[in-house]
C-alpha cells in the first residue's frame, strides 16, 4: 500500500508540474522574467519600489515650502498607483535628463522619497523629493531639505495624467 501511495503522489506531482510549467512558459511575462534572470537583468532588489512616504494634502505646504520658498497650494494627496507609476518611469527619465549625474545612472537603490501633491498651472502633479541620506531627520514626518549634497538629493515633478516628468532639480556639490 505504501508503494501505491508514493507512486500516486509522485505521478500527481509530475502531473501538477506539467500543468504549471506549460501555462507559465506560454506567458510573455514569465518568459521575459526567465530571460532577465538568465541574462543578468535587474535583480529583484532593483525592481522593488523605493521606501517612500505620501504626504497628506493638509501637510503638503510644509514639505514644499523649503524647496520652492512658497507653499505652492492647493495640495492634494497622491495615491499609491500614481507613486508606483512615477517610480517605474523615473530611471528612464533620469537617464535622458541627467546623464552626467553618475549616482543617478547607477540606479535608485538606497534612495528614499517623499511625495506631495501640488497644483501647477491648474494641473495636479506629484512633487517628489528624493534623497540617499535623511541626515538624521525623521523623514516620514519631516521634510528633508538639504543645500548642496550633489546627486544624493534631487526633486522632480510628475504629471500622472500624462505620465510626464518636469522640473528636475539636482542639488549642487558644495
Amino acid at each position: 500500500m505504501k508503494d501505491h501511495d508514493e507512486a500516486t503522489t509522485s505521478s500527481s506531482v509530475a502531473y501538477m508540474m506539467r500543468w504549471v510549467e506549460v501555462p507559465m512558459m506560454r506567458s510573455p511575462v514569465a518568459v521575459l522574467a526567465l530571460v532577465m534572470v538568465i541574462c543578468g537583468g535587474p535583480s529583484w532588489a532593483e525592481q522593488r519600489f523605493v521606501e517612500h512616504v505620501i504626504i497628506p494634502a493638509e501637510r503638503g505646504g510644509e514639505f514644499v515650502l523649503g524647496h520652492y520658498g512658497t507653499a505652492m497650494g492647493p495640495h492634494w494627496t497622491p495615491i499609491e498607483a500614481q507613486v508606483r507609476a512615477l517610480e517605474a518611469g523615473l530611471p528612464a527619465y533620469l537617464a535622458r535628463a541627467a546623464p552626467a549625474a553618475s549616482r543617478l545612472r547607477q540606479g535608485l537603490a538606497g534612495y528614499r522619497a517623499q511625495y506631495i501633491g501640488i497644483v501647477r498651472d491648474g494641473r495636479q502633479v506629484v512633487f517628489a523629493n528624493w534623497f540617499c541620506d535623511a541626515l538624521g531627520t525623521d523623514w516620514r514626518q519631516r521634510p528633508v531639505i538639504v543645500d548642496d549634497g550633489g546627486d544624493c538629493f534631487f526633486q522632480v515633478e510628475y504629471d500622472p495624467s500624462g505620465g510626464t516628468y518636469v522640473h528636475l532639480m539636482i542639488n549642487g556639490n558644495g
